[in-house]
């Protein structure tokens, strides 16, 4: 999956597969080591708790990350970004420029 050249890339698995930790692999590398702009998004806000406490531990022995709870967005020094996002209003996800968008939960949206 991740060596993968493909535009689209849709994991169908079971529980248990590793679905998310191979999310925010992807996203981490995305972000930070080639400095894209990326968005997690879940159905409602709260599904992706877990995740943003993950990422800021993933993300804590990095110097120059700020970091916006409000938000639930990482920017990284060199202009790679990653927010957490709700689909639960489609409205709010218009006019941003994206280089990566992550649908957790697909099936619920």
């Amino acid at each position: 999956m991740l060596d993968s050249q493909a535009r689209f890339k849709v994991v169908a698995c079971g529980r248990r597969w590793g679905k998310t930790e191979l999310g925010k692999t992807t996203i981490l590398i995305q972000a930070w080591m080639e400095n894209k702009r990326c968005w997690w998004l879940t159905p409602t806000r709260q599904m992706a708790s877990q995740v943003w406490q993950d990422l800021k531990n993933s993300i804590a022995p990095l110097k120059n990350i700020r970091i916006n709870e409000t938000e639930r967005r990482i920017d990284f020094p060199d202009g790679g970004m990653i927010a957490l996002r709700s689909a639960h209003n489609p409205d709010n996800l218009r006019g941003e420029g994206l280089d990566l968008v992550l649908l957790d939960e697909a099936a619920f949206m």
